[in-house]
């Protein structure tokens, strides 16, 4: 879904470079616009908006934002109906650090040590 609203994004840039181009060239031109590379303007132009994500009713997406050493933070997007088009809402939800979710401690380590093919010998694991 991520990488069709960044194809959207980009989609737009092109349009404009289109339309551009076309304005200020006849039709005839053989130039090629679309391998001309994008200046520094069109990439901080390049954004994704609500509008490129489609939601079905009472469906929930959650959005990886944020992801931080420290916190990893979610948008919860839902959708609700209202009288002239249907909107998001978007809360954040704090599912807490990178640290609390990914440390072992170093007695659950043990089982996971490599040891030293040259001193035990080949094992199964290390033909593979």
């Amino acid at each position: 879904m991520m990488d069709k609203a960044v194809n959207l994004a980009m989609k737009r840039i092109i349009d404009k470079r289109r339309i551009h181009y076309h304005r200020e060239h006849d039709g005839n031109s053989k130039h090629d616009w679309w391998r001309q590379p994008w200046d520094e303007s069109e990439v901080e132009g390049l954004h994704i908006t609500m509008d490129d994500f489609e939601v079905d009713s009472g469906a929930f997406i959650y959005l990886y934002i944020s992801f931080k050493l420290t916190t990893l933070v979610m948008l919860k997007l839902m959708k609700t109906s209202d009288e002239k088009r249907d909107m998001l809402h978007m809360h954040e939800i704090d599912v807490g650090s990178m640290d609390e979710h990914s440390t072992k401690s170093d007695e659950e380590y043990e089982g996971l040590a490599m040891r030293d093919v040259m001193a035990t010998g080949p094992t199964m694991s290390s033909k593979l």
